[in-house]
């Protein structure tokens, strides 16, 4: 159907709703096959220990589907690198991420015994005009042999 046409609210009352579609717009029959791509991206994801409290993270997505490419579905790609100070009841960590559309985001979070709290562009909120903004809360349940 072409939707593209002014139609009154006050038919929709008269009748039933497929006699009014066809009454009041145009059918338009249109078959091309189309192939749509299915989005592909390849992750990494790096841990790195430099002492016994500190650590490095390494995390991107990279979309395999390139950006002009038509009927396609695309993930944004994206770049993280993530400090922490980890220790038996308290973490501390502020992550610094490139991604596609939204640039560069820095966060900071802080975990005290099963609670964490954070935001991944809290310090971007606070320190640049930033185009994202975030806060989360978890609970931690630890499991252990």
């Amino acid at each position: 159907y072409d939707l593209d046409k002014t139609v009154f609210a006050s038919i929709y009352e008269e009748d039933d709703f497929k006699v009014i579609l066809n009454q009041a717009y145009e059918r338009v029959v249109e078959r091309v096959s189309q192939k749509i791509k299915l989005p592909a991206t390849a992750h990494f994801f790096a841990d790195l220990g430099i002492t016994e409290e500190l650590f490095l993270g390494f995390e991107s997505s990279v979309s395999l589907v390139g950006r002009k490419k038509i009927n396609s579905n695309r993930l944004l790609s994206y770049f993280t690198i993530n400090p922490r100070l980890e220790k038996k009841w308290l973490s501390l960590y502020s992550p610094v991420t490139f991604q596609e559309h939204t640039g560069l985001s820095w966060g900071i979070g802080i975990r005290v015994g099963v609670i964490v709290l954070g935001s991944e562009s809290f310090l971007s909120n606070v320190l640049f005009s930033s185009k994202t903004n975030d806060v989360f809360v978890s609970v931690r349940v630890p499991i252990y042999k």
